[in-house]
């Protein structure tokens, strides 16, 4: 259920749309994700969750910026973890 979830919102977030990033941080699905990347041990998921939070950090708003780098939420501490995943396609999906 939720590797479904996250490739769709990588999916929507390939499409280089703002509005998307606005709309997953609005949701509440920023901290989920977040969440979420700390199940090491499904590897196709951990996958999708890089694509969907390296595709997040792809924007150039500032105040997005901000709030996913805010020390609560941490996404350099998760994306951070994901580096030292054992799965090699994690690792590259992190440090992308």
């Amino acid at each position: 259920m939720y590797l479904g979830l996250i490739a769709y919102l990588r999916e929507l977030l390939c499409r280089g749309n703002t509005k998307v990033i606005e709309n997953i941080i609005e949701a509440g699905l920023y901290p989920s994700i977040c969440k979420m990347s700390t199940a090491l041990e499904y590897e196709d998921l951990m996958v999708e969750i890089t694509w969907v939070l390296t595709n997040l950090t792809s924007t150039e708003d500032l105040q997005i910026m901000d709030f996913m780098l805010d020390e609560q939420y941490g996404l350099v501490k998760y994306l951070g973890s994901m580096i030292k995943h054992p799965n090699l396609k994690v690792k590259e999906h992190a440090l992308w």
